[in-house]
């Protein structure tokens, strides 16, 4: 239950983010196989397309290791290579955040902007979380399409 998590920070040892981060990766992925898919517009994201959250999650996934190697936030989002189709730098970025943080343990002091957490287990939650929270939107914005429903675990959701 949420109420019985202890602070300052919560558990990270028993969730398992990273197998969440990628099994949400690998639905978007499979789910984004015809290039069509990239221009159906996110009903969650107004003004956005399946290829424009794809761009964000990218861009996210170049910001935190980046992050993780400056010390701090960088002033921008690192660029993608120049014509990379966003569908690979998507794949790409999520692999290499996905190794990135697997790297060292979830108690390894990180730079985060969170005042309680301040650690790579911190970027384990957010980018599991972060994921999780897009795949629902693209599921859901490619439902008619064929993609499967979204689902994710308790424990990760709490």
């Amino acid at each position: 239950m949420f109420w019985q998590v202890v602070t300052p920070g919560l558990p990270v040892e028993h969730l398992t983010f990273l197998d969440e981060l990628e099994r949400q990766c690998r639905a978007v992925e499979a789910a984004t196989t015809d290039p069509a898919t990239l221009e159906v517009l996110v009903p969650a994201c107004p003004g956005w397309t399946v290829g424009d959250v794809l761009t964000h999650l990218a861009g996210i996934e170049r910001l935190v290791p980046a992050w993780l190697a400056a010390g701090r936030r960088p002033r921008q989002v690192p660029p993608a290579p120049d014509g990379e189709p966003v569908t690979l730098s998507f794949a790409r970025g999520r692999r290499s955040l996905h190794e990135r943080l697997a790297s060292e343990p979830a108690d390894t002091p990180a730079p985060t902007w969170c005042s309680w957490d301040s650690t790579m287990g911190f970027w384990r939650r957010r980018m599991a979380h972060e994921h999780a929270i897009h795949a629902a939107d693209i599921l859901d914005a490619l439902a008619e399409h064929g993609a499967p429903g979204w689902s994710v675990g308790d424990d990760i959701a709490v």
